[in-house]
Formats: structure tokens, sequence, C-alpha cells
């Protein structure tokens, strides 16, 4: 198409030649315009269509940083900044949580264009809370699913007080409710939602986590949330092993009392990521009665490096 565009521009010029005699060959006018033109606009879309492949085919990779919280307690909080600067929050942690979080994000921008949320306990939610309630930045959209007030009054009445406040202040803001199967395309992350939430026997709250895979280019990453064992056992059901499988995952309820190791095997990942304080990563220095220490030999035996954030920040790209 170049070499089309740059023939043609030549034979223009070409035509413009004069003779021997220093008078100009008879040519036709309306074809001379026309092949002025359509040289022009060949040259130019060429070189556009180039460029753009040019662009597209250089793709930067999106970066990931899981913070360690500002307290004791446990929490997940992660921050994924896209090639062009787009921020995607993961929960968020607790409400004393906010103040790291938002300079982590101001880093990079000013605004949280998509916020997504695994389940309403306050140590993935609290921070959103108290960002919502100071209205210190700018969101995006909210991507969540959560049950009606009644059911958490029943099966999490100590919490339910606050999941109630926090669903006000969802009043007016755009906030998308997710569904199994739904996809995301997010500047070249697709980003899929892979259940409902699950109404199970036991450990309600943790086990209504929605579970999103998190799909770059060439890598993937699972957020499990706080999902558990009877979560866990139905989300191997309801999935196939490829849809399953990543490189990269979140460790579910912080790496103790989560998903079984046969979820961790189907995953198969090569980098496991611990939302963990140091005391639950070494089980008290082996006095307490954790399951982490169980977890990390199953993670082992994979052959899986993990990361904790039990000594800081974690940061990776994908």
């Amino acid at each position: 198409m170049r070499l089309i565009s740059c023939l043609l521009m030549i034979d223009f010029f070409e035509k413009l030649q004069l003779d021997k005699g220093g008078i100009m060959k008879k040519i036709n006018y309306k074809l001379l315009f026309f092949s002025f033109i359509l040289a022009v606009f060949l040259f130019g879309y060429v070189s556009y269509f180039s460029n753009a492949s040019m662009k597209s085919d250089d793709i930067s990779k999106s970066t990931l940083i899981m913070l360690d919280s500002e307290g004791y307690a446990q929490m997940l909080s992660s921050v994924i900044i896209t090639p062009t600067n787009h921020v995607i929050v993961v929960d968020g942690g607790w409400t004393y949580d906010a103040d790291k979080l938002l300079k982590t994000i101001r880093k990079y921008n000013n605004t949280v264009d998509y916020w997504f949320i695994t389940h309403p306990d306050p140590d993935h939610i609290g921070a959103l809370y108290q960002i919502l309630q100071d209205d210190s930045i700018q969101i995006g959209t909210i991507f969540c699913s959560l049950k009606p007030d009644e059911w958490y009054e029943k099966n999490a009445a100590d919490i339910s007080d606050f999941i109630k406040q926090f669903k006000k202040l969802l009043f007016g803001r755009n906030v998308h409710y997710v569904r199994k199967r739904d996809v995301y395309l997010i500047d070249g992350l697709k980003i899929y939602v892979l259940n409902d939430i699950y109404d199970t026997k036991y450990n309600k709250v943790n086990n209504s986590s929605i579970v999103y895979k998190i799909m770059s280019k060439n890598n993937s990453i699972i957020f499990l949330g706080d999902l558990g064992k009877e979560g866990g056992d139905l989300l191997l059901k309801e999935s196939t092993s490829y849809l399953l499988s990543s490189n990269i995952v979140q460790m579910s309820h912080h790496g103790q009392e989560g998903v079984s190791e046969s979820v961790y095997r189907t995953i198969n990942p090569n980098i496991a990521l611990w939302p963990t304080p140091e005391w639950l990563w070494t089980n008290l220095n082996g006095t307490g009665s954790y399951k982490t220490l169980l977890t990390r030999q199953w993670i082992e035996d994979i052959g899986c490096t993990s990361y904790t954030t039990a000594y800081g920040d974690i940061t990776i790209e994908f």
C-alpha cells in the first residue's frame, strides 16, 4: 500500500514535467488531480495504521502492588496500574489503611477508574468505606455483589450494621453488580467473574467472596478473596481447569482456613501472593493454631514461589 501511494505521487510529479521545448505536455487534469488526492490519502492511511500497529505491538506490562496493613490485623488491598496509568483497586483493607492506599493511588493518578470488591468484610472494604465517607478521591465504577441486609443480619450480625452503612454510601455512585461469566475489558486486561455468591452452610460471609481472574497478554492473576473450603469446592465443581489455571494466585483467606489444596493444584500457579501479616505467616513462630504453615507446604509442593506482605508491600509486573 505504501509503495502504491509513493508510485502514484511519483507519477503525479512526472506528469508535471515540461518537454524539451519548455511547453507542458498535454495531460488529463481531472485524472491528474484524482491521482494526487488518492496518493495523499493512501500515504496518510498507511502511515496512520502502520503507527497504530506499532503501538499495539508495544504493549507495556501492568503493575500490581499488594499493600501490607498499617495495623496488626490481616487484610487485602491491591492496586493495579495499567500501561496507560488507569488505576484498578481490589478490596482495600481496613478503614485505617485508607491513607496509605490513597498515597499509593496518587503516585499514579488522582482517580480510581475501577474498584473491585470480593466480599464486604471490614478488612476488605473498610478503606473504601472511609474513602467514600470522606469523598477523598474520584472513583469511576465500583464492581461488587452483595446480599440483602437480612442475609447479613442473620449470618453476620456483628458486621451487619457496618455493611448496611456501606450500602448507603454506594447510593448515587456508579455501581455495577457483577454476575458469573461477566467479562470486562480494561486497557488490555480481561477481567473474568468466575462465580456468583455462594450461600454455603458454614463460613457464609467468607464463602460469599467473588473470584476474579485478571488476564494480561502473557499472565493471569486469580483473586480468591476469603473463599473457604466449601466455596472452593463449589468453584472447582463449576469451573474448568482451563478457566481456573493461572500463573499468579492471591492466597485465599490470607493463607489459612481458605480453599483446599486441590484448588491450588488446579490453579497451578508459579507465584503465590500472601496478604498475610508476620504473626500469621509464621503461625506465631510455630506456636499458634493457624493453618498457615500447612498451606505454605502445599504451595511449596506445587513448586510455586511465595511473596508475602509480612515484611512489606509486594510489587510485581504482569
